[in-house]
């Protein structure tokens, strides 16, 4: 399985992954997302590496699982399950042997009062996540573009938008992170939602990050004249209001809006 993505949102946690064709088979097609609904929460996981295991993972969480769990129940039986998994399927191997496989998940969770969790594990332990996280091929380069994009204050729907565009770039430079990402949005209020599909770009963040770059060439470059550099400012300008306009909803003019009795 290719790259996985959870973050923290300000109504609720996204996770997003890269399916990997050469994982999916007609027998057991890959899931992007294991999900589970309780009457105190919702759960669901995803993972890179290993398919199987992955699967597996979730299987035996599952079993693990209780109605009446609260977070810090959910999150020493993640520890329970990842530990009894990696002595079984992964200490067995010295570190540098190639037949070791690769495990990395990302565990999300919601209650019904609000409150959320976010786990990456590590070997054979669980850490908590406060904002974003990323695992699998390609996770340093995604996390070097996350890190000047994602603010705490972000909603699900926003984070939604931002998320394909970084795995869009990612893929550009890391052939095996896998193909369109999927996402999979934990809310207050509603079940999980999974996201079709993102449709593929054609340029990164429609092309704005090759915009900038004169403008930032010119801040430095003492050929480039005060007139030129205000041309170019905006010039970018009235770039960034037409890519704004047309992503944003079209919210109907004064005469579109019906009469009040």
């Amino acid at each position: 399985m290719g790259i996985a993505a959870g973050f923290v949102c300000t109504d609720g946690i996204l996770l997003a992954a890269g399916t990997a064709l050469t994982d999916a088979s007609d027998k057991w097609p890959q899931r992007c997302f294991f999900e589970r609904t309780m009457p105190r929460y919702r759960i669901a996981l995803a993972g890179c590496g290993n398919a199987d295991l992955v699967r597996l993972a979730f299987d035996h969480l599952s079993r693990e699982l209780d109605e009446e769990d609260d977070l810090q129940d959910i999150r020493r039986r993640a520890e329970k399950m990842l530990s009894r998994l990696a002595k079984k399927y992964l200490f067995c191997y010295e570190a540098s042997d190639p037949r070791r496989p690769e495990l990395e998940l990302l565990l999300a969770v919601r209650m019904q009062d609000g409150a959320s969790l976010l786990l990456k594990s590590e070997e054979n332990r669980i850490c908590q996540v406060e904002d974003w996280v990323f695992v699998g091929p390609g996770s340093a380069l995604a996390a070097t573009v996350a890190s000047w994009l994602y603010e705490p204050n972000l909603s699900s729907q926003v984070v939604s938008s931002l998320v394909p565009q970084i795995l869009f770039w990612v893929r550009q430079h890391v052939a095996d992170s896998g193909t369109a990402a999927r996402l999979l949005v934990l809310r207050e209020g509603t079940g999980a939602e999974e996201a079709p599909p993102a449709a593929p770009a054609d340029e990164f963040f429609w092309g704005l990050h090759t915009s900038l770059r004169p403008i930032l060439t010119g801040c430095v470059d003492s050929n480039v004249s005060d007139v030129e550099f205000d041309d170019r400012l905006r010039w970018f300008e009235e770039k960034m209001s037409a890519v704004r306009q047309s992503l944003r909803p079209s919210e109907p003019s004064d005469s579109e809006t019906p009469a009040r009795s």
